[in-house]
């Protein structure tokens, strides 16, 4: 069943339908015999054409889009007045499923789509039809070192003495502005009421953005030893995020400085110095005025413990 709207111009019109026999020893009757139909004026307009990649998942994770480039930059967009004033953008639906190797790859008849603001198909015809892309995917990795974070404290009288990763470093893949702020990859072991030597499995944790990790999973072994302290004289006490037009200093001078106790196994504490433990105070937030703020100690030696001999100290902020 069809209908001829050759001869018809825009406005509204009553058409006769109309059938190809495919069995001519039957007869055909349609009911009903006319529709109507309304012809609008096709309008058209220039938008600018966009990328959308699709089927990203389906591409190799250790690979990665690094730059893309279009045969034109604007396509015409044609239809009824009312459709095209919904349209808010075209886009290339560049389809990334066949990718599976590092290069220049050329995508030859790309679909495009036009989309309403709330990401609808709009009822348009784009010209051209579709588009040439052409994409460069290069294979984008960082080594980084893996470090353990271990959580709580072995049984008393007991500390860790050593431990061992069965790999130190993982190669991870991504887009460069993704692993430019990657450093590490941490990974957290439980030692809460530890007794003895032990060798834990753990998983690594992908970042978010990340495609591909060359390892997933580590194993651990953590030893033991007799606990012991060591005290650290006269660690400066450091000030962080203090606003840019504001001065501070203690309220009492001694508080300029703290000692530090550091608790672990005796082989670990030999090598602990002043230089390798790190105490400061977080002024974020704070404007002028006499503040009571906890004193914060890090030490690179993660396998030790370390606690302040002043909890808080009294500082004075300034204009």
């Amino acid at each position: 069943v069809y209908v001829n709207l050759s001869d018809l111009k825009s406005g509204t019109h009553e058409v006769e339908l109309k059938y190809r026999k495919v069995v001519n020893t039957i007869n055909y009757k349609l009911d009903p015999s006319k529709i109507t139909v309304v012809i609008h004026n096709k309008q058209s307009t220039t938008k600018d054409l966009d990328i959308e990649l699709i089927n990203k998942d389906k591409m190799d994770p250790r690979l990665s889009i690094t730059e893309y480039t279009i045969d034109r930059d604007k396509v015409i967009v044609k239809g009824t007045q009312a459709n095209i004033e919904k349209v808010a953008f075209v886009k290339a639906l560049l389809d990334l499923s066949n990718i599976k190797k590092a290069g220049t790859h050329e995508l030859e008849n790309t679909q495009l789509i036009a989309y309403d603001s709330d990401g609808n198909a709009v009822d348009v015809e784009v010209v051209p039809s579709n588009v040439k892309v052409e994409i460069k995917v290069e294979s984008i990795n960082k080594k980084v070192p893996i470090i353990i974070i271990p959580k709580g404290t072995p049984k008393e009288g007991l500390a860790i003495s050593y431990w061992k990763l069965n790999y130190n470093e993982v190669t991870i893949y991504g887009d460069m502005n993704i692993l430019n702020n990657i450093e590490s990859i941490p990974v957290e072991i439980d030692v809460t009421n530890l007794a003895k030597n032990r060798t834990f499995t753990k998983d690594l944790t992908k970042p978010v953005g990340v495609g591909y990790m060359s390892i997933n999973q580590v194993e651990i072994l953590v030893e033991l030893g007799e606990t012991t302290t060591k005290v650290l004289e006269g660690i400066p006490v450091e000030v962080k995020n203090l606003g840019s037009d504001l001065k501070v200093s203690p309220v009492l001078e001694r508080d300029s400085k703290v000692d530090v106790t550091v608790t672990g196994a005796e082989n670990v504490l030999s090598a602990i110095t002043n230089d390798s433990v790190e105490a400061y105070v977080d002024l974020t937030n704070l404007g002028v005025g006499t503040h009571t703020v906890p004193v914060i100690v890090l030490g690179k030696e993660k396998k030790a413990t370390y606690q302040s001999s002043k909890e808080t100290i009294v500082i004075e902020i300034t204009k």
